[in-house]
């Protein structure tokens, strides 16, 4: 059975084939292996690894924002026609 080496002092112990990287969340030393990538691109262990949160993917629906029904306005210019004529005086 494989024993599995203790991280008690970081990743300064020989792995054929595997080098030492500086995770970008607590700066402790890990080896390449024992690494995932999160999603903004930092590089931490896999115990500190956090996947994206699924609200990060949510879209917004389409709003109709036209109203349901639609009227021109009235015609604002009344024109009464009259048989009398109007004098200056009249007006005032």
């Amino acid at each position: 059975m494989k024993r599995k080496r203790s991280m008690r002092n970081g990743g300064s112990f020989y792995r054929k084939g595997d080098n030492n990287i500086v995770s970008d969340r607590n700066g402790f030393k890990i080896k390449a292996s024992d690494s995932r990538k999160e999603w903004n691109g930092l590089v931490v262990g896999k115990d500190e690894w956090e996947e994206r949160h699924p609200q990060d993917y949510v879209r917004g629906v389409k709003e109709k924002i036209a109203a349901d029904v639609v009227r021109s306005e009235p015609a604002t210019d009344y024109f009464i026609q009259t048989d009398t004529e109007v004098k200056a005086g009249d007006l005032t």
